[in-house]
């Protein structure tokens, strides 16, 4: 008779609890990205299945018209002026491509562009950061990408739709690149790299680049490489001026 009493008790307490938080609103605040932002992030590729490379691109509209951000060292891999979209179970057909700009140096960054519309173009997103922007050691950072290739099938999209991650600012590893406490994985490079100004305002404050690899010795003889958990993003300050090098992207009063 006790342990029967006992269950009732409990189960009554679990289910008040569930309907206590089922009429509970929700106000956390997990992130500032805005939707339009998941939706302005690509999963693209160069080559044929199944030897498909790919990286993460992202969408930017300036002065009315369209551009494509990637990292340029995957951008140097588009070749016969085609890049693939990458739809909710497969590669779509070759795009063709423009690859207008390249950064120099430690300016992992590219421009393309495309003459057709891309379904997944949302508004609003966040914008670029600008000069009246503050960002600080230690703030937070959400970066939007296809790590290993993976996407969030949990929604009903009919294309790939980007994984959140969260890290750190860690510092500055040099006028053009960021040090980020962050664990980036293979084709995440071209992400856009997201914080939140003093405003409390998302912003784009970077690219994903590459990671630093840390050498662990096994024996006296042998080492491995391993992902350090120190990741490279390169500031977005050269984006405006690299898409003004060529503006040449197709308005968005155009696109069919």
């Amino acid at each position: 008779m006790m342990a029967t009493t006992l269950k009732l008790v409990f189960l009554s307490f679990i289910f008040a609890s569930c309907a206590l938080q089922k009429n509970q609103t929700d106000n956390r605040n997990p992130h500032p990205l805005l939707d339009g932002d998941f939706h302005s992030v690509f999963l693209i590729g160069v080559g044929s299945f199944p030897n498909i490379e790919a990286a993460t691109a992202f969408m930017v509209i300036r002065n009315g018209r369209q551009y494509f951000v990637t990292a340029r060292h995957f951008a140097d891999k588009i070749q016969n002026g085609s890049v693939k979209f990458f739809g909710m179970e497969s590669w779509d057909n070759d795009y063709p491509a423009i690859v207008t700009a390249r950064g120099i140096g430690e300016t992992d960054i590219s421009i393309f562009v495309l003459p057709l519309k891309i379904p997944q173009k949302s508004l609003p997103r966040s914008p670029l950061a600008t000069d009246s922007d503050a960002f600080r050691l230690g703030d937070e950072i959400w970066t939007l990408g296809f790590p290993l290739a993976l996407q969030d099938s949990a929604r009903e999209r009919t294309y790939a739709y980007p994984l959140l991650k969260h890290g750190y600012i860690a510092g500055d590893a040099s006028k053009e690149q960021l040090f980020l406490d962050y664990h980036n994985n293979p084709i995440s490079s071209g992400s856009p790299v997201f914080a939140k100004n003093l405003r409390g305002e998302s912003r784009v404050i970077g690219i994903m680049s590459s990671f630093l690899r840390e050498r662990i010795k096994t024996d006296s003889t042998a080492y491995f490489e391993d992902n350090s958990g120190i990741a490279l993003a390169v500031s977005t300050d050269q984006i405006d001026s690299l898409i003004d090098s060529k503006p040449i992207g197709a308005s968005i009063t155009e696109l069919h």
